[in-house]
């Protein structure tokens, strides 16, 4: 009696299964299920001993998954959740509020050393072109890129001239909202002769100064005898 009441082992095996099992798949596993039977290795009696397996599916396994398309298992989900966004979108606003000023900073300072370059190199040419040709060329401050004294200061822009009133060269109105501080000797104009001297010669050394807005700038000292650069003193804005 106790022998006959015995729970049936009757499980799915998968080898077996797939060679041509005359059982249903369901059948199987429901009377596994049903009889509470202990799985010995390579027995299957559950649906997800089955998985996991990729490619195509067999059609005898297909009645026990309802699937006909394969498909794989541990996929990696690519993305962003709103709370890591939110929190990359702050770090970025914080890092941009720090470099802002340091980045306004590095412009002006650019500004300044692009303007007192371009000068330079208007007075470099105009000694040159002196000596070359001999004769009196003129740096002098224009506003309308045309005539000489036109403008108030040298930041409404200047222009390169021959004797001949021919414009060898024009430089527009600084930008940024800078001005110029000029001592009185070359407060309009700065006139070179054939020798490359300036004329009428000066008894000390002349200064023009570039100022910004934070009162900083770039001074620039032209010589006795001429010769133009960028001093390492500061200017007094």
């Amino acid at each position: 009696m106790r022998h006959c009441c015995r729970p049936s082992r009757k499980t799915l095996n998968i080898k077996s299964f797939l060679q041509g099992s005359s059982t249903t798949p369901m059948a199987f596993v429901s009377q596994s299920v049903r009889n509470g039977a202990e799985t010995r290795r390579g027995d299957v009696p559950f649906i997800g001993l089955l998985l996991p397996f990729v490619g195509p599916i067999d059609s005898r396994i297909r009645p026990l998954i309802g699937e006909t398309r394969p498909f794989i298992l541990n996929r990696t989900v690519f993305g962003f959740t709103l709370v890591e966004l939110i929190i990359t979108l702050v770090i970025a606003g914080i890092l941009l509020a720090l470099a802002a000023p340091n980045f306004s900073g590095f412009v002006k300072n650019n500004r300044l050393s692009s303007q007192a370059n371009g000068f330079m190199a208007d007075v470099a040419l105009a000694r040159s072109e002196a000596v070359k040709r001999g004769a009196n060329i003129t740096i002098c401050r224009s506003g309308n890129g045309t005539d000489c004294f036109i403008g108030t200061t040298w930041k409404d822009g200047w222009i390169v001239v021959d004797e001949a009133n021919n414009v060898l060269r024009v430089h527009e109105k600084l930008t940024g909202k800078n001005t110029t501080i000029a001592s009185p000797a070359v407060a309009d104009s700065i006139v070179y002769d054939g020798s490359g001297l300036m004329t009428p010669t000066p008894a000390a050394v002349e200064t023009i100064s570039i100022c910004d807005d934070r009162d900083q700038g770039r001074l620039i000292e032209i010589a006795i005898t001429g010769r133009a650069q960028i001093s390492k003193t500061p200017p007094s804005c």
